[in-house]
């Protein structure tokens, strides 16, 4: 593992630039080994994060994970994951055990294991080591895109590789199945007791949600759209959910009980109950609709990567080549590269235990937003 430390230059301000400079390049060489590994000192005011595989400009911090101990991960689509305790970065990458260095999806499950959705299948990391739970299934070589734990255990994912190669999707996990029918991961479509329409396709989803009544909400863009899983019936959302379009990267269910979509060039997507006094009951598609949100020309026209509800309660929605957006409930306020980004593709928020907002940005970029400024903690 790659270990980004914290060093403090507030003492060195009043020296002269070329001890600084000396310092560094003593310090950049002949540094302690970590696990034989070498560790890669930041001279800086703050940690950052720093590429070691080599990646271009077009490799991303795609997602993002604070966990129940407090701590930050953040997955990239070339350099591996990046973990951050409050002072310093570890970066682990295939050298240390995972099976890909490209990552796509974070969950922890109800252990307090890490999961990381590859672009070879699936690593559990336990807090020691790293396991790959898709060594010699279907799964082995598939991009997981999308991961769930619902409330009962059972894991949801979508493989994007297989649904272009194999004609694969969206399967649950069960880690019991090698010992019983053989298979750890079984396609979702492929399960009888399961009432589907025929047209569903389960490939290429973005985002999987469960909501309050313990429903399953999938978001793709193989002419799916959105579909809910009600536990006995996969149904999709049609026309009369005022849905005019098929792909939507992104969901969120807020406090209030209210229903978000991030739409791709439609900007967002926010459900309107037929009945106030259905609020609260099951999301259905027959009682479910949509309004485009219109107010911002920007956030109208944008693809909107993922959302979050901060501590406030105000909303943000992430876009790929608009920025970043904060909805306080009442109006918009923009946040790009004239408020301290150097990139405006936002591709994950995710908010700390401090109230602190993270965002990953393409070129492996890394921001904090305190409330007040933004900061980048990337090289």
């Amino acid at each position: 593992m790659s270990k980004v430390h914290y060093f403090n230059k507030t003492t060195l301000f009043f020296f002269v630039v070329t001890f600084v400079t000396s310092c560094i390049a003593l310090n950049s060489t002949n540094l302690q080994k970590d696990n034989a590994k070498k560790a890669i000192i930041s001279q800086i005011s703050h940690p950052k994060i720093v590429k070691t595989q080599g990646s271009g400009p077009a490799d991303n911090v795609f997602c993002g994970l604070l966990d129940k101990a407090g701590n930050l991960w953040f997955g990239t689509t070339a350099e591996g994951v990046y973990h951050f305790d409050g002072k310093s970065f570890v970066n682990y990458t295939n050298e240390d055990g995972l099976n890909s260095n490209s990552i796509w999806s974070m969950i922890e499950d109800k252990n307090g294991n890490i999961l990381f959705g590859t672009g070879k299948g699936i690593c559990l990391f336990d807090g020691k080591s790293f396991i790959d739970i898709t060594k010699d299934t279907n799964l082995e070589y598939g991009s997981i895109y999308s991961m769930l734990e619902d409330k009962k255990g059972r894991m949801w994912v979508c493989d994007y590789k297989t649904a272009y190669e194999l004609g694969g999707g969206t399967y649950l996990y069960n880690p019991s199945a090698k010992q019983t029918t053989g298979e750890s991961f079984v396609k979702v479509l492929s399960i009888d007791s399961i009432q589907k329409d025929e047209e569903l396709t389960l490939k290429l989803i973005n985002c999987i949600l469960e909501d309050a009544e313990g429903n399953i909400l999938f978001s793709g863009q193989n002419k799916d759209g959105v579909v809910i899983f009600d536990g006995k019936r996969l149904v999709k959302f049609d026309k009369e959910a005022r849905l005019s379009d098929n792909v939507y990267r992104s969901m969120l269910i807020d406090k209030k009980g209210n229903f978000w979509l991030g739409g791709h060039l439609r900007g967002v997507f926010k459900h309107i109950s037929a009945k106030e006094e259905d609020d609260k009951k099951l999301i259905t598609a027959e009682k479910l609709r949509f309004s485009n949100i219109i107010e911002n020309a920007g956030l109208s026209k944008s693809t909107i990567m993922s959302m979050i509800e901060d501590k406030k309660g105000n909303l943000w929605f992430s876009s790929d080549g608009e920025g970043v957006w904060r909805y306080d409930g009442k109006s918009f306020k923009n946040f790009n590269t004239e408020d301290g980004l150097l990139n405006n593709s936002v591709f994950c928020i995710v908010e700390d235990k401090k109230g602190n907002l993270w965002l990953g940005t393409r070129n492996t970029g890394l921001y904090c937003y305190d409330g007040k400024s933004i900061v980048c903690f990337s090289e």
